[in-house]
């Protein structure tokens, strides 16, 4: 019983740690992610300034991009959005207000799906066909793969169609927690504590189910001027 008690303590000790880095991850943890190993790959900026970007990912949509441009606007923030290219028909005028309010967009691919699971030709055939569409609406300079994962091969190919592949350092799983559950503290928590100088935040749109954005937008941008934040687009992060 003595034994058993034991480990059940020590592995008590180890889930919660485990718990508290998937949290707050501290960081020199970040700076190891964002090594040599990622070269070429943008998760954050070094600066002292307390300068932050907010990118949003696989919009648009007709239904809920709207009230986020909304809310951005009524906060006077400026955002990137990496946009999915089977998502811009038909919401074209969506992303024309993206670029008239002052936001940035990047490229996500044609699709949802998991960039790095494509094979070479038809990674080239997305990423150049998101492309075209999207350089209808003005310039775009960054990508951002498919679930985040990517390798050098992708990274070679965005750079030779002049992107530069970001990820981010501020990656709430937003987009892995099932809508029924609520779970905008969570969120809001998960960025508000985690957001440094030269952050690079990643929420999720898309969809009906991720209306939760709204709420957690809504929730962390008052807290994080008040800290004394501002939010800037990628560009301008990246220009200091």
């Amino acid at each position: 019983m003595k034994r058993f008690l034991k480990y059940f303590f020590i592995g008590s000790i180890l889930f919660a740690g485990g718990i508290a880095l998937l949290f707050y991850r501290p960081r020199y943890l970040r700076r190891w992610i964002s090594s040599d190993a990622t070269r070429g790959v943008l998760f954050h900026v070094d600066t002292n300034q307390r300068l932050i970007a907010l990118t949003i990912d696989d919009g648009p949509h007709h239904m809920i991009t709207p009230q986020i441009l909304d809310v951005l606007d009524l906060y006077g923030v400026n955002a990137t959005f990496f946009l999915l290219g089977e998502n811009v028909n038909g919401n074209e005028t969506l992303v024309e207000r993206m670029i008239a309010d002052g936001h940035e967009i990047g490229n996500h691919m044609l699709d949802d799906q998991r960039s790095i699971l494509l094979k070479p030709e038809e990674f080239e055939r997305q990423i150049t066909a998101a492309d075209q569409l999207l350089r209808e609406f003005g310039e775009v300079h960054w990508y951002r793969p498919g679930s985040g994962f990517f390798d050098q091969r992708m990274v070679t190919s965005a750079n030779r169609l002049g992107y530069q592949l970001v990820i981010g350092s501020v990656y709430p799983y937003d987009a892995q927690i099932p809508a029924q559950i609520d779970a905008t503290k969570f969120v809001s928590n998960y960025v508000l504590a985690n957001t440094t100088p030269g952050a690079i935040i990643v929420l999720h749109d898309g969809h009906d189910g991720r209306s939760r954005v709204i709420d957690v937008l809504t929730e962390i941008i008052p807290q994080l001027k008040a800290d004394g934040y501002e939010f800037v687009t990628l560009s301008e992060l990246t220009a200091q």
